[in-house]
């Protein structure tokens, strides 16, 4: 191989390498902090109150 061809080919894998680190960089973080969605936290009457109809 030449060294010409073994450059491109590590500045390849090296690219390949940190693009998967960064998606799952990205995938853990939505799993550990997820999006806050105000709207769907607020309490409404009767939840988690069955009883409460």
């Amino acid at each position: 191989m030449s060294p010409r061809m073994r450059h491109i080919c590590y500045f390849l894998d090296y690219g390949a390498l940190s693009l998967y680190s960064l998606v799952l960089c990205a995938c853990r973080r939505t799993q550990l902090l997820p999006v806050h969605r105000p709207l769907l936290l607020l309490p409404f009457p009767g939840a988690g109150k069955p009883w409460a109809q």
